[in-house]
């Protein structure tokens, strides 16, 4: 496959005149989203509706080995991965029936696992809090392929984000830092300290700015949250003061936007509205069995996953491009635009009409329409312009009129 630099903007929008004239599937009745909070000293992994009801333990106490569970995600094998602090392992366990499977990753580099994400490209990232280091797995092989940055720059890594700009952000809990790698190499290259947040836990991307170039920020032993720019870590403005929060981790975004912080000292998980900074409520609390709140992670069950490998240089570029969780046979298509943004499929396409995308409408085309196979994945590798390079693609599952996150090439 070539991702091709000539369709225009109708082929986008319209994406019958590619042939798709029918994307009806069999499709499985599949689980409503939800959102899975890991609890510290419960040693579990807790089940919440949508409106902030309990529904189980996904991840029963202690199944496993599970010792002070603190992050998660979702792996390319469709499971669910989680750090435990307290087990100096990751855990993988079934997503839909919270059984153990076995041990993702452990060994002697691994002391005090906190912050857990799957790279790009889809190896497991994890930070080895006590030991400083963030270290990468093969997600495939689950050989450990070294440190991910260079740990003679960090104390004791903890939340990491990927900017646009080929950098990794990471929180240096004990040296009040954010410092800045660069995704390719590893190597250094700066830091700033957060005005006003000290011992930096996790952070999350703005949801107004699509292009990562903000994003909002708490600490263990702040009570404020404030939001700070990408490039140069210039304050933007405080969006709250509470005085009940007490040791702050988990900092991210609910699916309406609205802002989740994990109150490990109160045993809530408050939320907060994202331009005003009012509290509305706790999500989860002490009332309903919780107790110290670690994080908290949206799951959508139907939303595929996308993957990129990507290697560019001044003659062009080459990709490895895999998807999972699609449509199993249905078709998926994968568009390619300049930037990240919040372009929408016209109201009067034929198909996904009102899908608002995650990017933006400069050179936005389509560059691949075909089946996933009977698992509902597919890996394809293709070669494309030096032009592209540094742009973003994403993929849509047209039965489902699902979306992957955008991932960069």
């Amino acid at each position: 496959m070539k991702i091709s630099t000539k369709l225009n903007m109708r082929s986008v929008v319209l994406l019958g005149t590619l042939g798709v004239t029918s994307v009806c599937t069999a499709i499985a009745i599949a689980e409503d989203p939800y959102y899975l909070v890991c609890t510290g000293t419960q040693n579990s992994v807790r089940k919440y509706d949508l409106d902030g009801n309990f529904l189980q333990d996904l991840v029963p106490p202690l199944s496993g080995g599970l010792s002070r569970p603190n992050y998660l995600d979702i792996g390319p094998d469709g499971n669910l991965y989680v750090t435990g602090y307290g087990s100096h392992k990751v855990h993988r366990y079934n997503l839909q029936t919270g059984a153990f499977i076995d041990i993702a990753a452990q060994g002697a580099e691994m002391n005090g696992p906190t912050y857990l994400k799957f790279s790009p490209k889809g190896n497991l990232i994890v930070s080895s809090y006590n030991a400083g280091r963030i270290l990468e797995y093969d997600s495939a092989t689950r050989e450990f392929l070294g440190d991910y940055v260079d740990s003679n720059s960090l104390q004791n890594g903890h939340g990491l984000q990927w900017d646009d700009d080929g950098n990794v952000l990471v929180a240096d809990f004990s040296a009040g830092m954010i410092r800045r790698f660069d995704v390719e190499t590893g190597a250094y290259i700066d830091g700033f300290s957060p005005a006003g947040i000290p011992n930096p836990t996790t952070f999350a991307f703005s949801p107004t700015d699509p292009k990562r170039r903000k994003y909002i920020l708490s600490g263990y032993n702040t009570t404020i949250v404030r939001e700070f720019e990408t490039d140069g870590g210039n304050q933007i403005r405080t969006i709250l003061g509470d005085a009940r929060l007490r040791n702050v981790d988990g900092v991210s975004f609910s699916h309406n936007g609205t802002i989740f912080l994990s109150s490990w000292g109160t045993n809530e998980v408050r939320e907060y509205d994202y331009n005003t900074g009012e509290f509305l409520g706790n999500f989860a609390e002490l009332a309903d069995g919780l107790r110290t709140p670690v994080s908290i992670q949206y799951i959508d069950p139907e939303q595929p996953r996308l993957w990129v490998d990507t290697n560019c240089n001044g003659a062009g570029g080459q990709a490895s491009i895999q998807w999972t969780n699609a449509t199993p046979n249905g078709q998926a298509a994968i568009l390619y635009a300049k930037t990240r943004g919040n372009y929408a499929i016209p109201g009067s396409n034929a198909i996904c009409p009102g899908v608002g995308l995650g990017l933006g409408s400069s050179q936005l085309q389509i560059g691949f329409v075909g089946p996933s196979n009977g698992a509902g994945s597919r890996t394809i590798n293709t070669s494309f312009p030096a032009s592209m390079c540094g742009g973003f693609i994403q993929l849509i599952d047209l039965s489902r009129c699902k979306l992957s996150e955008a991932n960069q090439l």
